[in-house]
């Protein structure tokens, strides 16, 4: 039964002496507690908070008595919102209340690494007696190699790697970057080597940590990020995409040095001068968005808040074209989690990215996309004016079907769930 060993959950419980009793007095198995631990938790709206908020529901509903070490919600504004607002059935432990983030990208990290080690040290010792599997979700990674001593032998513990720190590391330059860099590499390695179960979001990710880190490959598996959403939600459009009389160019999502956010706004101004059939959006929040509505073009591209999950659904299927970007060498580093959500609801993709790269090959693959991989804005203009061509023909419900038929068994949090049972 998944998350349900009931034989070893009562050998557990009566060397511990934490078995349950039911009305009569007889020994009946205890949930599984699973204690997960991430500064990124709900209710932020995007990237690893949404992930993990996703997760644990997914724990919880599998019959998992979920708790949550995190901070108030702080991504991607970098700016800390105190809230209440909690899952139901899953505890929530917060802190971090009073952090204030600098704007410098890798100040900002490091505060985050030190408040966010101290907060779990204190969360584990007040649980550690009530927790039988550790889910650290990396990055930050600092607090673990904190933590994992206090926990008792007999929890098992699983790393989810969302973002690998040490392929960005690679790509600074400078005397004092490199030793960040080292640093990085340091750190990153012995918290992944302290877990039982390594779970990434990509293959590239697993792979290129097996061969920095010396990791046994047995030890760590793929799972992609999951497809979460429903096609009941598709008719809650957002309002600045409600006109049907032009074809709705998005960029929605996270903002960073890695999305290329000024290749980004340059492709986008620049479609938005060559076709007027055309109206740009960007929807984002954080120091970069306002960083790049600052400095765009008076009416060439439209910016807006971040939508609500309940207009996510809508927001994909009114986009005539999804846009996807990255810098050069971010591919081994990470993979976006909206990525499933996209293509599940059958959106064609454009997408800015290494060649050979998994993500290019994963839209190559869902027959709905366009991977561009020569970072020449020309080529990237000619290329996605060629896309948006192609989908103004192009049968949304047929393509929807055919990608979830060809691509749907590998957006699924199963794999995890799976790693967590078996941890």
């Amino acid at each position: 039964m998944l998350l349900r060993d009931i034989a070893g959950e009562r050998e557990r419980d009566r060397a511990g002496g934490l078995a349950d009793a039911d009305a009569h007095g007889r020994e009946a198995p205890r949930r599984r507690r699973i204690l997960m631990l991430s500064p990124f938790f709900h209710p932020e709206p995007i990237s690893t908070g949404r992930y993990n908020a996703h997760l644990a529901e997914h724990l919880r509903d599998a019959g998992a008595e979920v708790s949550v070490a995190c901070s108030h919600p702080l991504y991607p504004e970098w700016v800390v919102r105190e809230t209440t607002e909690d899952l139901p059935d899953v505890r929530t432990h917060r802190g971090g209340r009073f952090v204030r983030y600098p704007r410098h990208s890798m100040l900002r990290r490091l505060v985050l690494e030190a408040w966010f080690a101290l907060h779990t040290l204190r969360v584990v010792a007040s649980l550690r007696s009530r927790i039988d599997c550790a889910v650290a979700v990396f990055p930050p990674s600092l607090f673990w190699l904190a933590v994992v001593h206090l926990l008792p032998a007999r929890v098992r513990t699983t790393g989810i790697v969302h973002d690998l720190q040490g392929a960005y590391a690679g790509r600074l330059q400078s005397p004092a970057a490199r030793w960040v860099r080292a640093a990085v590499l340091r750190v990153e390695r012995r918290a992944f080597a302290r877990c039982d179960r390594l779970v990434f979001l990509s293959a590239a990710m697993r792979d290129q940590a097996v061969a920095d880190y010396g990791l046994p490959a047995a030890r760590c598996i793929v799972a992609y990020p999951p497809a979460t959403l429903a096609d009941s939600a598709a008719a809650n459009v957002p309002g600045p995409l409600a006109a049907t009389d032009v074809q709705h160019v998005v960029y929605s999502g996270a903002l960073g040095l890695k999305q290329d956010p000024d290749g980004l706004l340059r492709l986008l101004e620049q479609l938005a001068r060559t076709d007027l059939r055309v109206r740009c959006h960007v929807f984002s929040r954080g120091p970069v968005f306002e960083r790049l509505r600052a400095r765009a073009c008076a009416g060439l591209v439209q910016f807006h808040d971040l939508v609500e999950e309940d207009q996510l659904a809508g927001l994909y299927e009114r986009s005539a074209v999804q846009v996807v970007s990255e810098m050069p060498g971010a591919s081994l580093g990470s993979l976006p989690s909206k990525l499933a959500n996209i293509l599940w609801m059958g959106v064609p993709v454009f997408c800015v990215t290494d060649a050979g790269s998994e993500l290019a090959a994963l839209v190559e693959d869902s027959g709905i996309g366009v991977v561009d991989s020569s970072f020449r804005p020309e080529q990237q203009l000619r290329s996605l004016a060629a896309l948006l061509d192609r989908s103004r023909s192009w049968d949304r419900a047929a393509s929807k079907a055919a990608v979830r038929a060809r691509l749907g068994a590998r957006f699924s949090f199963t794999p995890v769930l799976d790693a967590l049972e078996t941890s």
